[in-house]
């Protein structure tokens, strides 16, 4: 179960929020800024209002509201959307014409 069960947070200043996304996710800041990191991530992130970042499934996240309030939503792929991609991926899989080799042919 992930920790950012709701797409959309209001933290006031200093106020920290942390946990894990299920799949893929988009940190977006709506107002304010907010300071970043992400564990696998190099570096820390301040991100001001309207900016993103893409972050990675399964990695403790932690975001701390910078100089004021910051609001921010979560977007992650939909579970239709990871299918999507997992069988267009097999599709090119397919796709690819099969060449055996002569061990194949023994």
């Amino acid at each position: 179960m992930t920790l950012f069960s709701k797409n959309k947070h209001t933290l006031a200043i200093g106020q920290v929020l942390a946990g894990t996304a299920d799949r893929p996710t988009t940190l977006r800041v709506i107002n304010g800024r907010a300071w970043i990191t992400s564990a696998g991530r190099g570096g820390d992130h301040w991100l001001h209002s309207g900016q993103r970042l893409s972050l990675e499934a399964r990695r403790l996240i932690v975001v701390e509201a910078d100089r004021g309030a910051c609001e921010f939503e979560i977007t992650s792929a939909s579970k239709d959307a990871d299918r999507t991609g997992r069988l267009r991926a097999l599709k090119e899989d397919l796709m690819t014409p099969f060449l055996p080799t002569e061990d194949f042919l023994r």
